[in-house]
């Protein structure tokens, strides 16, 4: 079954055309190559960014989630700001 990239930007180390490894970059939905490296694919699939391609994939992965700020303590004391006046 054919695979493709699920994150927006990808790096993958391929065989070039003189069978060196080469890094090369990719973007969401492409189809990955036949002549990717094998372990470098398999740390791609692992970490969820090479899926089948029948896959839909969110538009928003899920690491660009931004966590929520801690919220203030009601105990905690406030830190005041000295101001400079003009002399």
């Amino acid at each position: 079954m054919t695979q493709k990239f699920a994150w927006p930007y990808v790096t993958l180390k391929v065989r070039g055309t003189d069978g060196a490894l080469v890094l090369r970059e990719f973007y969401k939905d492409a189809p990955v190559p036949a002549g990717a490296d094998a372990d470098d694919l398999a740390r791609l699939v692992r970490k969820g960014a090479v899926v089948d391609e029948d896959v839909v994939v969110s538009d928003t992965p899920p690491f660009d989630e931004v966590p929520a700020e801690p919220e203030a303590k009601a105990d905690e004391p406030k830190k005041a700001v000295a101001k400079k006046t003009a002399a």
